[in-house]
């Protein structure tokens, strides 16, 4: 494509978690322009740009200079799962990442969902779909959902991620933690959830460490200290910027417990199929999409969640698991 010697990115939005690990792999290619979240300001990361921008979601600046780029003909990269405002002259590609905006993807109900940011994100997606060129998705599953939302002429590609993405691996036996939850505290993360099981488990006298990813406030805002005196829960919460030592934390811990409601990749379940963690997810199309969990449970039953968690605790070693080939699967970073 001549178009690709002016290459952009505009990736607000993607800071933390899995948004970084996608960035992360956007940034394996040089652009002119790179214009990212201004969290991410003082972050070390490995970028190759002629220039940067440290950009808020929602500010005049940024679409000043959206509205600038899209004046420029050549490649532009949307890595944050929403359109651009403008219509470009550039050849648009949008990363699709954020099922939520669509109420029925999951189980909501609607006055909840239209009061919520997901409602606005969504009628600002149906608004401007059509300012993109082509979808880049991750998964069969986010192919699936994007395909029934935008027109057909439009082309959607799944991205292998997995080719950039650098996962790191290994094993410990020094496993501190019976449960790690590397989620933050967004509704549809279902963390009550984990709070009724370890209720439940309390009570038959069974009291699992578990390892969560939650700031003071998320944490404030679930009542997790008070829980953990009334029922002597063993719940250790901490926020970790630094990838590394985030990383360290599925070492020491034994079991991945992942109760989302809905993702499109999950990729906290692939990172501790790397680290040879035991993994319980819930029985849904995304966490079975690439690799089997070793126990599932039905989706938002407590009861059903108690019992995998303690097989899981019964249980010593992971089961072997085996990654399937991706097929259909297609390497856009390399094409533009």
């Amino acid at each position: 494509m001549s178009l690709k010697n002016n290459l952009n990115l505009f990736a607000i939005g993607l800071h933390s978690f899995g948004g970084l690990s996608i960035l992360k792999s956007l940034l394996t290619r040089k652009y002119n322009n790179i214009f990212l979240d201004y969290r991410l300001k003082k972050k070390k990361l490995d970028i190759t740009s002629d220039e940067i921008d440290y950009l808020r979601s929602y500010s005049l600046k940024r679409l000043i200079l959206e509205k600038k780029i899209s004046n420029q003909k050549g490649v532009v990269i949307y890595g944050n799962g929403l359109p651009p405002f403008f219509k470009s002259k550039s050849y648009v590609y949008c990363i699709f990442q954020n099922a939520n905006i669509f109420r029925d993807f999951y189980e909501i109900k609607y006055l909840k969902w239209f009061f919520s940011l997901d409602s606005l994100r969504y009628f600002y997606f149906q608004i401007f779909k059509k300012n993109v060129d082509c979808w880049i998705v991750f998964s069969p599953l986010s192919e699936k959902i994007i395909k029934s939302k935008v027109p057909s002429y439009i082309p959607v590609k799944i991205y292998n991620i997995f080719n950039t993405i650098k996962f790191s691996s290994g094993t410990s036996e020094n496993k501190i933690y019976d449960f790690i939850y590397p989620a933050s505290a967004l509704s549809h993360k279902n963390h009550k959830l984990i709070l009724e099981a370890l209720i439940n488990l309390s009570k038959k006298n069974i009291f699992p460490k578990i390892f969560l990813t939650l700031k003071e406030s998320e944490k404030q805002k679930l009542n997790i200290n008070a829980l953990v005196k009334a029922y002597n829960l063993k719940i250790h919460c901490e926020y970790l910027e630094d990838q590394s030592k985030f990383q360290d934390n599925y070492k020491k811990s034994k079991t991945l417990l992942y109760v989302s409601k809905n993702e499109t990749l999950a990729l906290p379940i692939l990172e501790a199929y790397n680290y040879g963690l035991i993994i319980i997810a819930p029985k849904t199309y995304y966490s079975s999409q690439f690799i089997k969990p070793d126990f599932t449970y039905m989706q938002s039953d407590v009861n059903s969640l108690t019992s995998s968690m303690i097989e899981a605790l019964d249980q010593k070693h992971s089961t072997k698991k085996k990654f399937p080939k991706l097929e259909n699967f297609s390497d856009f970073l390399r094409e533009i």
